[in-house]
């Protein structure tokens, strides 16, 4: 019985298309090695890739598909999405394992569905293919074993894995495309994300609650499913309709109805979150115990550990309220988080958030839109501008001006002055510099935009920067998130 066969066989459908890389002679998947009957594998197109030119001959005398290539020379001449599956079957082994991982990048380009690979448990030494010199088709000097890949590797790279009969190999499965939930949007990052996420043909969808996109960033992208939308005017809504109860139990029946707005949103997490992969958590804690059974992302973002700066004497959490009601401290919540789900990950949005946090976690740079944030205008020499906060005053940013001599305007976010997302790069780029907060020791999403612009950025040191860091780019960002998805679903 050829087991490794029969369960690729399971894996397709009769309409799939099939890219086999290192297919050699197919001993898997074709009836060729009496000891391992197997039929051709019933597919609508099945295509073989091999650097063994003898390999390629033996198949197309059976009339199958092949095309010449060293798979270490990336990317091979096909176009994107062009195949259902892509199967690797004892291949990695031959590789570098570097080569290996280029490899699953690869096959992730070109399937359109999922890849399925196998590889040996254990290291063995050799020159050349049993079943190769069994036909006597000449010794193919790439069969030569180079690394072991072991279950973790699998892993981490986002295949599901199964063992076959005799315990001999590991055999893995990864979904070629992901539906990705992305829970809530603080300042758009998830939006931003997801656009990119679905660039690389993923599936991505973005839930909000209602009234939390002060500056029109999510109806900018317009990919997200917005619960409980807000009314034209809510403030004029609320008055007409609670002007005749007194003020203390207005006050009672407007609370009221925000709870009940957030218990409707919580209730549409758990229930959509079934139809998806993977769910990526942005700052919203109730969500981590409505998801407790699907793989997830649990990202960080400041508004939401972070106490009042002006009364903190270091970094604190605001995590803390929650886990103390449960008698744990924030150092152990990435522990009970574990413990409660297995496929949970804690991320933090930005590396000052890492201050005493234990296990050394990691943290995924806030993406930047490139394409809408750049210049068009030259700026106007010596003028600043800042954005003030509820969280500090703008006395720091008119003393630096001041210094400098430049000509400062105040963006006041405290007196709901903004400028909508849609015309924030065109506010900007009047603007040399940008003064940005300096009671949190990291730089905001407003100071990298403005380094995307090509503003000279005064940090919270003093500092002054003038270009934005590679890590920003929504590119890298897009593919650090789906590598962490991966790893994930892999377990």
């Amino acid at each position: 019985m050829n087991w490794l066969g029969d369960f690729v066989q399971t894996q397709l459908a009769p309409e799939d298309e099939v890219l086999d890389l290192g297919c050699g002679i197919m001993q898997a998947t074709l009836d060729v090695i009496p000891a391992y009957p197997k039929t051709r594998l019933r597919c609508k197109r099945l295509l073989g890739v091999d650097i063994h030119q003898p390999s390629l001959d033996f198949l197309k005398e059976r009339g199958i598909e092949t095309l010449q290539h060293d798979l270490t020379e990336l990317p091979l001449p096909l176009p994107d999405k062009s195949f259902d599956v892509v199967i690797f079957t004892d291949l990695f082994e031959h590789l570098k394992l570097y080569q290996a991982e280029d490899l699953v990048n690869e096959a992730q380009r070109l399937a359109r569905k999922k890849i399925i690979c196998s590889t040996p448990k254990e290291f063995r030494r050799n020159e050349y293919s049993t079943s190769v010199d069994y036909f006597n088709i000449g010794v193919n000097p790439c069969q030569r074993h180079q690394c072991l890949v072991s279950r973790g590797w699998l892993k981490r790279f986002g295949f599901k894995i199964y063992e076959d009969l005799h315990k001999t190999l590991f055999v893995g499965v990864r979904p070629a495309k992901l539906n990705i939930l992305h829970v809530w949007s603080q300042a758009g990052v998830s939006s931003l994300m997801a656009l990119h996420q679905r660039k690389l043909g993923h599936e991505v969808d973005v839930l909000t609650n209602y009234g939390f996109d002060g500056l029109g960033i999510d109806k900018f992208y317009g990919i997200n499913k917005e619960m409980n939308k807000p009314v034209a005017n809510p403030s004029k809504a609320k008055r007409s309709v609670y002007s005749f109860l007194p003020s203390r139990l207005r006050n009672i029946v407007r609370i009221a109805n925000r709870k009940s707005r957030s218990a409707r949103f919580y209730w549409q997490v758990m229930k959509r979150a079934r139809d998806y992969d993977v769910i990526h958590i942005h700052s919203s804690s109730v969500s981590w115990f409505l998801t407790l059974f699907k793989p997830r992302l649990i990202e960080y973002h400041g508004s939401e550990i972070r106490k009042n700066p002006r009364k903190r004497k270091g970094i604190s959490y605001r995590i803390d309220r929650y886990l103390k009601k449960l008698g744990i401290n924030h150092r152990t919540d990435r522990l009970l988080l574990k413990t409660i789900c297995r496929y949970t990950r804690v991320y933090y949005s930005t590396p000052d958030m890492l201050v005493d946090i234990p296990n050394k976690p990691e943290w995924i740079p806030n993406p930047v839109d490139l394409e809408h944030f750049s210049r068009v205008k030259p700026f106007k020499a010596g003028t600043a501008f800042y954005t003030e906060q509820w969280y500090e005053t703008s006395d720091r940013a008119k003393r630096i001006a001041k210094e400098k001599g430049l000509t400062l305007e105040i963006l006041d976010r405290v007196g709901n002055k903004w400028v909508s997302y849609k015309d924030f790069p065109r506010f900007m780029e009047g603007f040399e510099y940008y003064i940005d907060r300096h009671k949190i020791p990291s730089l905001s999403k407003t100071g990298l935009e403005a380094l995307a612009m090509g503003l000279k950025v005064i940090d919270w040191q003093g500092n002054i920067l003038t270009s934005l860091p590679d890590i920003h780019h929504p590119e890298y960002v897009a593919e650090k998130t789906l590598e962490i998805y991966y790893g994930l679903i892999g377990g």
